[in-house]
């Protein structure tokens, strides 16, 4: 980092080396840090700028839903579902689940059970905890090209009125995890509603996964997708440094400057 200032003064190099780790311990982020999560749609909607949305309205025919477990859909991202047995003894076992449905498949009182709101949702994710293990599901789109924005209305719940499963909602370049965090549901489900939850990163990525988490017992969890937006345009804030991280900083320089001082009255 500091090869430039190399000098044949032991101080000076053991004084730079200092410094050195004093700043970059200042300058490495938390891992979550270049993220910013929104769970409310006009706020990423203020942050982002040219997103692509995909609505989801022709995934599925009217009152009736389409099977894309083996082939995933393909609408500019990729999805795909699946969910994982994880025994208490044994290996997991995965089984791909992704369905397009329709919110006139099945509805109670008028509120569709299986979508977001009152047109067709992207479903899957299914997350059960059993006396022998557990039932883990994902979601995941992935991205042709880098993104730096993603964000979505969802809906996460129970079998019946049973609590709503709880998901992980990851973003990744490559196999490298850029972000974090974690979505639950409200109480009581308002089709007219929808819950939302958006992520920005300065880091971009190319995939992002909703992973269920806390599978609850002998309760069926699962989770429904629609207005899914995505792009590169976000109005990023630099992150400013704390007064204490400033004042540490000063520290830094002055003792770099004063030690190329020193160093150079040695030459002379």
């Amino acid at each position: 980092m500091f090869t430039l200032f190399r000098s044949h003064s032991s101080t000076l190099s053991a004084g730079l080396v200092a410094i050195a780790a004093t700043v970059s311990i200042i300058a490495a982020p938390a891992a979550n840090a270049q993220v910013t999560v929104f769970n409310s749609e006009g706020a990423f909607t203020s942050a982002t700028n040219g997103l692509t949305t995909i609505t989801f309205n022709d995934i599925a025919p009217d009152n009736g839903f389409t099977d894309y477990s083996q082939t995933g859909l393909n609408v500019g991202p990729i999805f795909n579902g699946s969910y994982q047995f994880i025994p208490n003894n044994g290996g997991p076992t995965t089984t791909q689940y992704l369905l397009g449905v329709d919110d006139g498949f099945a509805s109670i009182n008028g509120v569709p059970l299986y979508t977001v709101g009152n047109s067709a949702s992207l479903y899957g994710g299914f997350t059960q905890g059993t006396a022998t293990g557990n039932y883990i599901g994902t979601i995941s789109a992935t991205f042709a090209t880098a993104q730096n924005a993603v964000g979505t209305q969802f809906r996460n719940y129970g079998a019946a009125s049973n609590p709503a499963q709880d998901f992980r909602v990851d973003l990744f370049s490559g196999n490298t995890l850029v972000g974090t965090t974690t979505i639950t549901a409200l109480t009581a489900f308002n089709p007219n509603s929808p819950q939302f939850v958006g992520l920005t990163s300065i880091s971009s990525f190319d995939r992002i996964d909703f992973t269920g988490i806390n599978p609850l017992l002998e309760q069926s969890g699962a989770l429904s997708l629609d207005n899914f937006r995505f792009g590169t345009e976000i109005n990023a804030v630099a992150a400013v440094p704390e007064p204490g991280e400033w004042a540490t900083m000063g520290l830094a320089a002055t003792g770099l400057c004063g030690l190329m001082v020193r160093a150079r009255r040695r030459k002379i």
